[in-house]
């Protein structure tokens, strides 16, 4: 596959060259109705020492000619690729990157002002391995609602580490809502799965930073505002098939976990929860309920048959619901849903 990388160079004879504190990374693909409000959110950034990187993923649409619209700004590096999926991208916007910290904004979305600022005032200098927020759901004819971390209430504005504190491992993965240190993927050789077409490829990544964070920060504010309204982003998905490739994050994963058995001794029962959890969710998104369901009883099963390998966080008609998914099975537990979700 052929790469073509353009590369800003409206750089004067002066200039000498300063590291950037974040490398901010766009995944592009045919956006071209809401590509510019976010460029605009990052170049109007309060935090100057950045560098944005957008990746164009073979784009049909004039994504591409919006992008280049921005050259003026010597900040700003065009990957611009064949299509090959949102994994490979990220991947490629990484290597790419010179900062410091790696944040990521998904090209529907849009970031405040003082998004990137905020996150890395509060690295500690860059001693911080991930930089957590809340966001903002964002409708565009409804006023925009924060999505609050309950369970991380004790945390806010705490430095801790999440496997001594796994509870972090519960929340959504939402991973455009931080900042990472770029050393600690190196390191640990963090990357994206680039399954083509594939969905959820945020989710092992997620994982496998905190599992190998020392040090996280939770900041008690939303930035990042999460559009809720783009009928061609994958939340608006519902289909088996693309529901079926979180099984392949969920393998990446538990693949990574060998490297550190111990470690996931600590936070089982909490990756064994948001497993169940991120089953339910898809659950509620998918037309074929019935056959979903089964899918669920087959991965799910072993893991209810141990519930000391769980955390008690489910509302009742989720426990109704997984009571009945283990003792009678997936016909039964489909009346169940039916009648009561």
């Amino acid at each position: 596959m052929n790469y073509i990388f353009v590369i800003n160079l409206f750089i004067s004879a002066s200039f000498h060259y300063i590291i950037p504190k974040i490398s901010i990374i766009v995944p592009i693909y045919n956006v071209n109705l809401y590509l510019k409000e976010c460029l605009n959110s990052l170049i109007k950034q309060t935090l100057k020492n950045i560098e944005i990187i957008c990746v164009n993923d073979g784009s049909t649409d004039n994504s591409f000619e919006i992008i280049m619209e921005y050259m003026n700004d010597n900040r700003i590096i065009i990957i611009d690729k064949n299509n090959s999926g949102y994994g490979d991208s990220m991947n490629k916007g990484i290597e790419m990157s010179n900062g410091e910290y790696i944040g990521i904004v998904e090209s529907d979305d849009f970031a405040d002002y003082n998004m990137f600022e905020n996150l890395y005032k509060n690295s500690n200098n860059g001693e911080i391995d991930i930089v957590r927020s809340k966001y903002k759901l964002f409708w565009k004819k409804k006023k925009k609602k924060i999505f609050n971390f309950n369970i991380m209430k004790p945390f806010y504005n705490k430095i801790f580490n999440p496997i001594e504190n796994p509870m972090i491992f519960l929340i959504p993965p939402s991973i455009w809502a931080g900042i990472y240190k770029k050393n600690l993927l190196i390191k640990n050789k963090i990357k994206f799965l680039t399954t083509p077409g594939a969905s959820y490829q945020d989710t092992s990544f997620f994982f496998k930073t905190l599992f190998k964070s020392k040090k996280v920060f939770f900041l008690n504010k939303s930035f990042l505002n999460y559009r809720q309204t783009n009928l061609n982003s994958s939340i608006n998905n519902n289909s088996i098939e693309k529901a079926m490739f979180i099984n392949k994050e969920f393998s990446e994963f538990e693949k990574y976990l060998k490297t550190d058995l111990n470690s996931f001794k600590k936070i089982e029962k909490f990756y064994n929860t948001k497993k169940i959890y991120i089953f339910l969710w898809n659950l509620q998104r998918i037309d074929k309920k019935k056959d979903y369901i089964k899918i669920i009883y087959q991965n799910i099963y072993k893991i209810l048959k141990n519930k000391n390998n769980l955390v008690n966080k489910f509302n009742k008609k989720q426990k109704k619901f997984l009571n009945h998914l283990l003792n009678y099975g997936d016909e039964i537990a489909y009346e169940i849903y039916k009648n009561n979700f």
